[in-house]
């Protein structure tokens, strides 16, 4: 039997300025069951279908400049948790434009 697991955290989305580097931050996932995280990202809100980012289960931070995102454009992220059998919910949806001097959003 396979058992479901989901996303158990509160997720903390943090977008840092730093030498206009813009990283994505989350709380991690307290089970020792997870692979990693995926990082989904999108020009509709919503609309998900590939991960751009995969990361292993020590890292919750995700450098945006690593990506080609295009300044001015809105984009909407959600992070995921998963391991060999399946894969969480959704984080919470936040969105991000990127610009010479990003904003620092906490959501909760």
């Amino acid at each position: 039997m396979i058992k479901k697991f989901y996303l158990i955290m509160a997720v903390l989305l943090l977008f840092v300025a730093q030498s206009f580097a813009t990283v994505v931050v989350w709380d991690p996932v307290v089970a020792n069951s997870i692979t990693g995280y995926k990082l989904y990202l999108s020009e509709t809100s919503g609309a998900y279908e590939n991960a751009v980012k995969v990361v292993p289960a020590t890292e919750t931070t995700v450098d945006l400049s690593t990506l080609s995102l295009d300044e001015g454009k809105v984009y909407y992220m959600v992070v995921t948790s998963y391991n060999a059998n399946t894969e969480s919910m959704y984080s919470n949806e936040v969105s991000y434009s990127p610009s010479l001097s990003p904003p620092l959003i906490r959501i909760e």
